[in-house]
């Protein structure tokens, strides 16, 4: 059935799938993504790149300890997604980003990480989501920023542990807006959201969190 999807079918398939992170329907739709006239050609490298990152992870259990060796195991999925980043734009670029800092986290690349979230340009004011996936990506991000930044918690504790809170609320809040999101979208069996949330502005990104270096 895969097979025969194109077009907006096999988008609104693949989102569906990305945004229930059924990643063994995800692989199925990937064939027909690379074939012919698919309309989704800019899309298969992230894709591609998502899958091998997540069924790695769940392989890792459910509680992920990040470990520098997974950098070895996890060499292609950082070369699709920095290719993405590289060759596509838009909503396509701000999930490679995101995914990418996951990748690092995962490895304890903390500092490539953050510089990850930085590049992503997540943090500007009143980002959208082209999809239920996004939104949850950015709130998974969010709390990895909080987890990397107090594991390289400078002199100044104090102020790291200010940090890392803002990141962890900020990541409960764009989760529960992505269950919001979701059960919404229940009825109507899509994966896309054209979420708006309220993110920091640069100011208050100033103020609030300082600058990630």
């Amino acid at each position: 059935m895969a097979a025969k999807l194109r077009g907006s079918r096999l988008e609104a398939e693949v989102d569906r799938a990305r945004a229930d992170g059924n990643w063994k329907r995800l692989s199925e739709l990937l064939h027909s993504m690379k074939s012919k006239h698919s309309g989704m050609d800019d899309m298969v490298e992230l894709v591609e790149a998502e899958l091998e990152l997540e069924t790695f992870l769940e392989q890792q259990g459910e509680v992920l300890r990040p470990r520098s060796d997974y950098a070895n195991e996890l060499r292609e999925a950082e070369m699709l997604l920095k290719d993405t980043i590289d060759r596509r734009s838009g909503a396509t670029t701000l999930e490679a980003h995101l995914l990418l800092a996951k990748l690092h986290y995962a490895s304890a690349a903390y500092s490539e990480a953050l510089k990850d979230i930085e590049n992503s340009g997540m943090e500007l004011a009143n980002t959208q989501f082209r999809t239920l996936r996004a939104l949850r990506l950015v709130a998974e991000v969010y709390a990895i920023k909080g987890f990397c930044l107090e594991a390289l918690e400078s002199n100044d504790k104090g102020m790291g542990k200010m940090k890392s809170l803002f990141c962890y609320e900020k990541a409960a809040e764009l989760a529960i807006l992505y269950v919001g999101e979701i059960e919404k979208n229940i009825v109507g069996g899509s994966g896309k959201g054209n979420v708006t949330a309220s993110t920091p502005s640069p100011t208050q990104k100033s103020e609030k969190l300082g600058n990630v270096t």
